[in-house]
C-alpha cells in the first residue's frame, strides 16, 4: 500500500511488513537543478548595494513564503470545490472557482497520488480528469513561466530552458508513471493563474523523463 506523510512530503510503499521509500516527483526533478546558494548571492549583492546580507536573504524568504501561501490558496480552493463541491468564503478565491468551471472538465479528481515501484518514484497530481483516458492538469501561480532560465545542470541543461519546460518534465513524469501502470494518457496541461486561468497544453516528453531517470 502507498503511504504519504504530508508534513515531510515523503512517500513509501509498505507490503508484508517491508517498507520501500519512494522519491517524490518534485524531489527527483530537484536533483537535476543547480543549487541556489542564497547567502553567497546575497553577499555579492550586499557588496554592490550596501544592504545587509541577512536582510536580503530575509526579504527573499518572505517573498518565497508569500508566493507559496498564495499558490496553496489557489490550489486548495480548486481542490475544495472538486472534492466537496464547496467554495471558499473569500470573494477573490470564489472567482478562482468560477474561472476553473469555464474549462468544463469531465470527471475531475484532485490531489491524486500515483507511484512506480520499478523506478521508486511517487507523486501527487493537482488535477486529473477524463472519461476512458487520463488528462493531467497542474495549477501554477508563478509568473514568467516562459522566460528563459538556466536552472538545470547535466544533460537536461540543453533541454530545460524555462519554468514551462520544467513543468513539462513534471507532467511528463506523471504521465510516464501512469503509462507504466497501463493507463491511456490524454492532455497534459498547465493551468496558469493570474487573475484568470490560462490553459497551456504541453507535449509528453518521454525522452526528457528517461534522461532524468538515467542521469540523476
Amino acid at each position: 500500500m502507498l503511504y504519504y506523510d504530508e508534513v515531510k512530503h515523503q512517500y513509501w510503499w509498505e507490503e508484508n511488513g517491508e517498507r520501500t521509500d519512494l522519491t517524490s516527483v518534485t524531489s527527483k526533478i530537484h536533483k537535476a537543478k543547480k543549487p541556489f546558494d542564497s547567502y553567497s548571492i546575497a553577499g555579492a549583492l550586499s557588496k554592490k548595494n550596501g544592504r545587509d546580507q541577512k536582510d536580503i536573504v530575509a526579504e527573499w524568504k518572505l517573498k518565497g513564503d508569500l508566493a507559496c501561501d498564495w499558490g496553496n490558496a489557489v490550489h486548495k480552493s480548486v481542490e475544495l470545490y472538486v472534492r466537496y463541491g464547496a467554495e471558499p468564503k473569500t470573494r477573490y478565491l470564489q472567482g478562482v472557482i468560477q474561472e476553473y468551471l469555464k474549462f468544463g472538465f469531465v470527471n475531475p479528481r484532485a490531489e491524486v497520488m500515483t507511484y512506480d515501484l520499478e523506478t521508486q518514484i511517487a507523486g501527487r497530481m493537482d488535477l486529473v480528469d477524463g472519461d476512458g483516458l487520463i488528462n493531467i492538469r497542474d495549477i501554477k501561480t508563478s509568473s514568467g513561466i516562459e522566460e528563459k532560465k538556466n536552472d538545470f545542470h547535466g544533460v537536461l541543461s540543453a533541454h530545460i530552458k524555462s519554468k514551462l519546460d520544467e513543468y513539462t518534465l513534471q507532467l511528463s513524469l506523471y504521465a510516464f508513471i501512469l503509462k507504466s501502470r497501463g493507463h491511456t494518457i490524454g492532455e497534459l496541461s498547465i493551468l496558469e493563474w493570474d487573475d484568470g486561468f490560462r490553459k497551456l497544453d504541453v507535449p509528453y516528453r518521454e525522452d526528457w523523463v528517461r534522461l532524468l531517470l538515467e542521469n540523476y
